[in-house]
């Protein structure tokens, strides 16, 4: 009795001493091994009160990832250009991320024109693979704030104490009953604050997921796809 006792005690310094880290706070077996697909409804505001909505479907399991966006009047302020993409069928939009190796790579699909590419950006690819995945975001260590209501649900605020080099302030915010991340805030150096509300979990998703499109034409890279499109429309 007396051994449990100093083992829960030296656990509780442990803690107390360096930190809470995500993976103390989340259901790691859903975002590593069974995976899950999300609702993701993100609003960013800018240091001049400028606003920026959107909406996404988020898939991940473990270094495997899938956003589905579709372009709407929301967030495209011109009509005429958000008119364009979709009659070219550039409006939707699919980017596969796969992190399982050392280098990340990324896939772009539009399903409107049963085409694909690979992305070829460094720059792009580089920060990616910076930024790592949820393996790297679980060993980030958080403070716990209190209990705030977001997204009419009654969430567990924490502070993400390590942020990136342009990141001011960093909270995630967690539902108690499932340990799933149900909103997120972030506020930039610059003063941009972005939110994001996760709705409607689905846990457990097949990596078919994140193959590639069967059927579908792949292209070197973006200019070639769009090539193709436009000689599709006499450009």
């Amino acid at each position: 009795m007396k051994k449990l006792l100093i083992i829960v005690i030296i656990g509780f310094f442990t803690i107390t001493a360096f930190g809470l880290q995500v993976s103390d706070i989340v259901n790691t077996s859903i975002y590593k091994s069974k995976g899950f697909k999300v609702e993701v409804k993100q609003e960013t505001k800018g240091n001049k009160g400028n606003t920026a909505n959107s909406s996404y479907t988020l898939y991940n399991k473990g270094d495997l990832s899938r956003v589905d966006m579709k372009v709407t009047a929301e967030m495209m302020k011109n009509p005429a250009q958000l008119q364009q993409m979709k009659m070219m069928g550039l409006d939707e939009r699919q980017m596969i991320i796969d992190r399982t190796k050392e280098d990340p790579k990324v896939m772009v699909i539009y399903p409107k024109n049963q085409a694909y590419f690979y992305l070829q950006n460094k720059q792009a690819l580089d920060r990616m693979k910076t930024s790592g995945g949820y393996e790297k975001q679980f060993k980030k260590k958080v403070e716990k704030i209190g209990k705030e209501k977001m997204n009419g649900k009654e969430l567990v605020k924490y502070k993400v104490l390590n942020a990136e080099e342009n990141i001011k302030e960093n909270y995630m915010y967690i539902d108690p009953k499932d340990k799933l991340i149900k909103a997120s805030k972030t506020i930039t150096k610059k003063g941009t604050e972005t939110v994001q509300f996760m709705n409607n979990f689905e846990i457990g998703i097949d990596n078919s997921v994140f193959s590639e499109p069967q059927g579908y034409t792949k292209y070197k890279n973006a200019m070639d796809m769009q090539r193709a499109i436009m000689e599709q429309f006499g450009g």
